[in-house]
């Protein structure tokens, strides 16, 4: 079974922001999408974590523009973790809204 989450937001200028959901079922995060828009110029940055643990990258932030790139990796996970984005807009001027899509991968617990 896969769990899809999907985080969304848009982000003003020379702000940061971030959005947490939960994982639904035991298994891995598989793969992490984010699409930037084109005009984020690069000056939009992104990292997720898997409860305190920066998963993407690993130290730093990711940021692109006009692209849309799949990080494949292997992170366990359990039914219950938080998985949070944040954002980092470091344009001065305008705002930009950033997509991320995390993929999990895994089974449901039987109660």
């Amino acid at each position: 079974m896969n769990n899809i989450i999907n985080f969304r937001k848009t982000v003003s200028p020379l702000t940061a922001d971030s959005d947490t959901k939960t994982a639904y079922l035991d298994g891995a995060i598989t793969e992490i999408i984010l699409h930037f828009p084109p005009g984020c110029n690069a000056l939009v940055g992104v990292k997720v974590f898997l409860n305190t643990r920066q998963i993407l990258p690993q130290e730093g932030v990711i940021a692109l523009d006009n692209a849309t790139q799949s990080f494949k990796l292997f992170v366990p996970c359990k039914k219950g973790d938080i998985i949070r984005v944040d954002w980092e807009n470091h344009d001065d001027t305008y705002s930009h809204t950033v997509s991320v899509i995390v993929n999990v991968e895994g089974h449901y617990e039987k109660s």
